[in-house]
């Protein structure tokens, strides 16, 4: 029957509601980097892996985050036996990344620094799908330096709030060694400051994963700062590895090496993860399939 003969239709056609384009629906995230609050979305089966950055303002910790993630766009596998599957955060990515991309017409612009307002660091979100099946989140923290420098001088500083949460729930930790801080004009302030941040993190973190990253390589290091510095961390944490990166250069040979020291660093922060436990399950003869269920095998 036509809608015009049936006498209970008066729906009035011109007036109902416009379908909602797909460019209107909204989604519990908004792209940019996660909120404690919002960390709901990937952590109700299991928790994330976080990777924490401790380092003090201007080490290059956001810089290193945004090669990070342009590794990841131009296809290199990070992790050996997995690859991408997505980021609740590619926004917040972005707005990161997009500064460190090679213009042809100027130098390289590196992300601007990171705020120091608020209390908690912002992460941001990598999923990979493992060629097991399974899918791992990943969080990284992009927290600013000035916290980490007040929480070298006092532990239960106000102020060093974030710093605190990072350790406090950090699977993984780089300590960021900025080389141009440690061989610059002011380097014995920073190199104090760089060892008492180690010394806080020895007193605030476990043993094992922890590595020293030396960051800026570009740029000459003298042996003996080199050899001191490694020397001070290995005492503190005896068994952890030492890591050097820098941004890549239009040189090919160059690149090549940088790349893959950023594969070897961000390999070992993401593959020390607790292996998956496998159980023998205790057969239900429960009829109810919901009751019976156990798990993805």
């Amino acid at each position: 029957m036509d809608t015009d003969e049936c006498p209970h239709y008066d729906v009035d056609i011109e007036e109902d509601s416009p379908d909602i384009a797909a460019d209107d629906e909204r989604f519990p995230w908004t792209g940019r980097q996660f909120g404690l609050k919002d960390l709901r979305f990937i952590s109700t089966a299991r928790n994330p892996h976080l990777v924490g950055m401790a380092g003090l303002a201007n080490a290059g910790k956001t810089t290193l985050l945004g090669m990070l993630f342009l590794m990841i766009y131009r296809g290199h596998r990070i992790i050996e036996n997995a690859t991408f599957a997505g980021s609740f955060t590619l926004q917040g990515w972005e707005n990161i990344a997009r500064c460190l991309q090679l213009n042809f017409d100027g130098p390289i612009q590196f992300p601007p620094h990171t705020t120091q307002s608020g209390r908690f660091p912002g992460l941001l979100h990598l999923k990979f799908a493992m060629d097991d099946g399974s899918e791992r989140d990943f969080l990284l923290s992009d927290a600013p330096g000035e916290w980490f420098s007040h929480w070298t001088e006092d532990a239960v500083a106000e102020n060093a709030a974030g710093a605190r949460w990072i350790a406090a729930n950090a699977d993984n930790v780089m300590i960021v060694a900025d080389t141009a801080a440690l061989t610059g004009p002011q380097k014995g302030t920073a190199r104090s400051s760089l060892e008492f941040l180690i010394r806080r993190a020895q007193g605030n973190f476990r043993k094992d994963g922890v590595a020293l990253l030396w960051s800026k390589t570009d740029l000459p290091r003298p042996d003996e700062l080199v050899s001191t510095v490694n020397s001070h961390f290995k005492n503190c944490f005896p068994d952890a590895p030492v890591f050097s990166v820098h941004v890549p250069s239009k040189d090919e040979k160059g690149n090549e090496a940088s790349l893959q020291a950023l594969k070897e660093l961000f390999q070992w922060a993401f593959s020390t993860v607790p292996g998956r436990v496998v159980m023998d399950w205790p057969v239900s003869k429960h009829m109810d399939p919901f009751l019976s269920y156990r798990g993805r095998q």
